[in-house]
């Protein structure tokens, strides 16, 4: 799963294991024995709702020669509303696509505008609204990894979208806000061996104080240098993929490797000398408290696996990794006869457990539209649709029922309609029955 070009899609949870067997950990995994972190109603839901096309990505469904027939450019990585517009992600990092657009769509006729064009990146994976400011963070910059590149963004208080790049980024895949902190996560190249360590990149968070003018190193990690000795390309793939906020709190996890570890989280790799090396991901997270700094969460030898496009969400208390699997010895848990591992972290508990939702083989996508959440689920029959009001009991309302079964990636919610991102760059929309109008918001 590592890529041998530099600073490229790694799926650094799954370490060397092919995606059919990194499904077999998730779903083999031994059971959890913690309270499972959240239940889904056995209350009836109505289902077989048919979507409609409500409007294609123009610039996603333009994928360039070079990126190939398996791209991931067409995919609509997320969605967020704001300002009566529906904004929408695209791009492939690994295919190095791009540069790309800032493309919103109208709520009220669907027509396409590009907010923020030529932006220097290969992907927009992750839409972020964050008091009123939608941030989309620039995945791999088209530019050299000791410049400057943040995220597009659309201000909803000046109707006006803008690229903003002031700091030095290999990648950003994720933006979050606290009070008058934000934070970026992602990668850099290590500026000082005396202060980080030895390794040439880190995985870093920044954090700014002045609305995003000026930014700071926050926290770091690394990759183990022994590791780093053997293993193959250019050996460094230390990254903080995504950001959480839940209660009053920022939650993140570091994806670093080490040559010690439980023996649960071992993967093996042929080294650059011929030879196979056995190495660890590295457990637990890190969380953030205003007016304390950071701290570190031993959580145990387990960890959330993070498939592109590292959607990561906090609903309530509960942290939800879409589109994940468990590593480690915490896993699968059986609802109703069927085996379902999505991972949830507890913030209340500081523990690992799953979502249990009958018939939800995986979660997609998350979002929030007022005090609604909402997962987009995958299945046994189509992609289904589930509403929280607190992270741990779900209402399921409807089956989204699409052109083609594979086709939903992600998901936003407003005035009762639910908008569909797919893989061939469509977004479609369908009503959901018995949901409440509101105002509308993004995580």
């Amino acid at each position: 799963m590592k890529s041998s070009k530099p600073g490229k899609r790694v799926w650094i949870a799954l370490s060397a294991l092919s995606a059919s067997a990194a499904l077999a950990v998730a779903v083999a995994a031994p059971a959890s024995a913690g309270v499972p972190s959240a239940v889904i109603t056995g209350k009836s839901a109505p289902s077989g709702v048919k979507v409609s096309l409500f409007a294609t990505n123009t610039d996603a469904q333009n994928v360039p020669a070079s990126a190939g027939a398996n791209s991931f450019h067409s995919s609509i990585h997320d969605l967020a509303i704001v300002d009566g517009k529906l904004f929408a992600g695209y791009g492939d990092y690994n295919a190095n696509t791009g540069p790309v657009n800032l493309n919103s769509y109208s709520i009220a006729t669907g027509a396409e505008k590009h907010e923020v064009t030529g932006i220097p990146a290969e992907e927009l994976g992750k839409l972020k609204l964050l008091d009123g400011t939608l941030y989309a963070p620039n995945v791999d910059p088209r530019v050299s990894w000791t410049s400057a590149a943040n995220y597009g963004s659309y201000d909803s208080a000046t109707h006006a979208g803008s690229y903003i790049a002031n700091t030095p980024f290999i990648h950003v895949f994720d933006v979050a806000k606290l009070g008058d902190e934000l934070f970026m996560a992602g990668s850099i190249v290590n500026p000082d061996k005396t202060a980080y360590g030895p390794t040439n990149t880190l995985a870093a968070i920044k954090k700014s104080v002045d609305g995003g003018a000026t930014w700071t190193i926050d926290r770091t990690a690394a990759d183990d240098p022994v590791v780093l000795s053997t293993y193959p390309g250019d050996g460094e793939y230390a990254r903080y993929y995504w950001l959480a906020v839940a209660g009053g709190k920022l939650y993140t996890r570091a994806s670093t490797m080490s040559s010690t570890g439980d023996p649960s989280l071992a993967f093996t790799y042929p080294g650059k000398d011929g030879v196979e090396h056995t190495a660890y991901n590295t457990p637990g997270l890190d969380v953030y408290t205003p007016g304390s700094g950071w701290s570190a969460i031993d959580a145990g030898p387990t960890i959330a696996t993070l498939p592109h496009p590292y959607h990561v969400d906090a609903v309530g208390s509960k942290i939800i990794f879409a589109m994940s699997g468990f590593r480690g010895v915490t896993g699968s848990v059986t609802v109703n006869g069927q085996t379902t591992a999505v991972p949830v972290f507890d913030t209340t508990t500081n523990t690992y457990g799953s979502l249990n939702a009958p018939g939800v083989y995986s979660v997609l996508d998350t979002y929030q539209d007022g005090p609604t959440s909402y997962i987009l689920a995958n299945n046994p029959v189509a992609p289904s649709i589930y509403s929280s009001t607190d992270g741990s009991t779900w209402t399921k309302l409807a089956d989204a029922i699409m052109p083609a079964y594979y086709d939903a990636k992600s998901i936003a919610v407003s005035n009762g309609i639910a908008y569909i991102g797919s893989s061939k760059a469509n977004i479609y929309k369908l009503t959901l029955p018995g949901s409440s109008t509101s105002t509308g918001g993004k995580r």
